[in-house]
């Protein structure tokens, strides 16, 4: 895990250089990463989503993420987004997951 959590870092290092100005870390990694990321280290990615969703309900107070799901079927959700789009960035395959599961507030 410490030699999969380095390679990380470095691709952060290397991807940082191409991440828009809204989203850092490793949001910025293509999706093909997670993939390939073993068990531990996909929680890794799977708590930088938690905190996305998290600043995502907190700054959009119409919609609520999750209302109805499980955090299982998030990570289901996203390991399906990124085998079909493994050349998109992480944070795409949050948006998208945003997109779908977005439900707005009466």
């Amino acid at each position: 895990m410490k030699y999969t959590f380095l390679t990380l870092v470095i691709f952060l290092s290397y991807y940082q250089a191409y991440a828009n100005d809204k989203v850092r870390g490793i949001g910025v990694l293509p999706c093909h990463t997670f993939n390939e990321s073993s068990v531990d280290d996909k929680d890794i990615f799977m708590s930088w989503l938690s905190g996305y969703l998290s600043y995502y309900n907190k700054e959009n107070n119409n919609n609520l993420i999750l209302r109805n799901t499980s955090f299982d079927t998030a990570v289901i959700w996203i390991e399906h987004y990124c085998f079909k789009n493994p050349d998109n960035s992480f944070s795409d395959a949050a948006s998208s997951f945003i997109s779908t599961f977005s439900v707005k507030q009466k």
